[in-house]
């Protein structure tokens, strides 16, 4: 039904216009965590069920929208110290079913996704740190760095263009590879496993 005013319902004023909403109601209940104890325990078993296929991660990662289970698997196993044995065993039976190692993490996996949402926890802080300043340098001094000749401004060349662009790649890769030792250790197991499992599979 339409929400109006009672006031605005009784006189003759110009009318402003009318809303209508659809609301939706839903509940969800919260119990202690004890009553959560025997399925945490049995998806954190995940890393150790053979096959990883028929692990309750694993069956929880075959929804649909698989980064809604990838977001709270992430965390929990983050938390518990156990995110490395599950990546590698995902990443064993993926690299296992993959034959052409192009392909590999282009798809919609259960893996991926929980890449994507481990470097979403753990790397935006990082990404922040490391290439902040030099973003806002790019920005600030908007040098032209078009480099296809059917695009160029009036006063523009193809060359100098190709020198700020040279020379902002090189920076950001400088700070790149020298924040090494500051990128968070998670990040480095979790590509270490991944790099292992990769060299392993497709030698």
């Amino acid at each position: 039904y339409c929400l109006q005013a009672k006031e605005h319902s009784r006189s003759n004023e110009l009318s402003l216009g009318s809303i209508r909403l659809r609301i939706s109601y839903s509940e969800d209940y919260v119990f202690p965590s004890k009553y959560y104890d025997g399925l945490r325990n049995l998806i954190l078993q995940s890393a150790n069920t053979k096959p990883i296929t028929s692990s309750a991660a694993f069956i929880l990662g075959e929804i649909v929208n698989r980064e809604s289970a990838a977001q709270p698997l992430v965390r929990l196993f983050l938390n518990h110290g156990k995110l490395i044995p599950l990546v590698h065993a995902l990443a064993n039976w993926e690299m296992s079913t993959t034959i052409d190692p192009n392909t590999l993490f282009r798809g919609n996996s259960l893996l991926t996704k929980m890449v994507d949402e481990l470097m979403k926890i753990l790397g935006l802080p990082y990404l922040h740190d490391t290439l902040k300043s030099f973003i806002e340098r790019v920005i600030f001094e908007s040098k032209p760095c078009e480099i296809d000749g059917s695009k160029l401004r009036d006063g523009e060349n193809v060359e100098t263009n190709l020198e700020n662009l040279y020379g902002y790649v090189k920076d950001a890769v400088d700070k790149i590879v020298n924040s090494a030792l500051v990128c968070p250790s998670g990040m480095r197991d979790v590509f270490s496993t991944l790099k292992t499992q990769a060299m392993l599979n497709y030698p």
